[in-house]
């Protein structure tokens, strides 16, 4: 008997639809299309960030010091790279659709603030029974414990 459903967020319930952001900053600072997301995603600190080892803010103040950004930049640079991240609206309808039925779960391997960004942003809170983000309990999929 199926009690739960347990979905990823990025890719899944999450997908990247629009980089208008990205490349608006990309023209700004000087960099090719494609780059800054090499900058985000390929840097040291983001490598360790899912497995909590490095905090986000750590991951962006690297990015930010390696673009030559200031703090207030830096936050703007980090809402706006992430802007491009939207949920499946069919998907998410039809989560809702089954609960109370089925307890809705998402297991995610993401960095520290993931959980603020999608309860404040996407409202994850309101519709998702139980979460687990791999930052917050240091270990990755697929290591069977996370399970």
């Amino acid at each position: 008997m199926i009690r739960a459903i347990i979905l990823d967020v990025g890719g899944v319930i999450l997908h990247e639809q629009d980089h208008t952001k990205r490349y608006e900053w990309e023209t700004r600072l000087g960099l090719p299309q494609g780059e800054l997301t090499r900058v985000v995603l390929g840097s040291e600190p983001a490598a360790h960030a899912a497995s909590g080892q490095v905090s986000e803010r750590a991951v962006w103040q690297a990015v930010g010091i390696r673009l030559g950004l200031a703090d207030e930049q830096i936050l703007e640079l980090q809402r706006d790279f992430w802007a491009s991240e939207l949920p499946d609206p069919e998907l998410v309808q039809f989560l809702q659709s089954l609960r109370p039925r089925y307890k809705i779960g998402i297991l995610s391997n993401a960095w520290s603030d993931a959980r603020t960004f999608h309860n404040a942003r996407f409202k994850f809170d309101t519709w998702v029974d139980a979460a687990v983000y791999s930052a917050e309990v240091k270990l990755l999929k697929p290591d069977p414990r996370i399970y």
